[in-house]
């Protein structure tokens, strides 16, 4: 789904607080001091703008079932094809892959096979997936 215009300026907006900040008596401060705190906001600042979006798709989604509604279209209960007719909930998971090591295909089948038991668990609760 596309964001519609008047969606942009919240998400946006997020984005237009992120900045490094130093304090009047530093004259020339470390490089990593500016950029540690900027890298921690926008990082913030995008998993709010994505909660926003995600909030924003569910409500174009509820409306336009509203509007199919009132325009006397068929609008169906869930079934097990489309199970959601609004946008299910974001859960957001961290699958914890960084720094993590795989050697051997069994390990690597392992692997894959922890993170599908992990999303489907969610899926099968009628939940979308944000990996973070």
């Amino acid at each position: 789904a596309r964001l519609r215009a008047d969606g942009k300026p919240p998400v946006l907006r997020l984005f237009g607080r992120v900045g490094a900040s130093s304090g009047a008596d530093d004259l020339s401060p470390e490089l990593l001091a500016l950029g540690e705190p900027f890298h921690k906001q926008l990082g913030l600042a995008y998993d709010e703008a994505l909660e926003k979006l995600d909030e924003l798709e569910r409500q174009m989604r509820v409306a336009q079932l509203q509007v199919e509604r009132g325009a006397g279209r068929d609008v169906r209960a869930p079934t097990e094809a489309a199970p959601h007719p609004v946008s299910p909930a974001t859960v957001v998971i961290d699958l914890k892959l960084s720094r993590r090591t795989v050697s051997t295909e069994a390990e690597v089948a392992a692997l894959v096979d922890e993170i599908r038991e992990t999303l489907m668990a969610e899926i099968s609760a009628g939940k979308r997936v944000r990996l973070k």
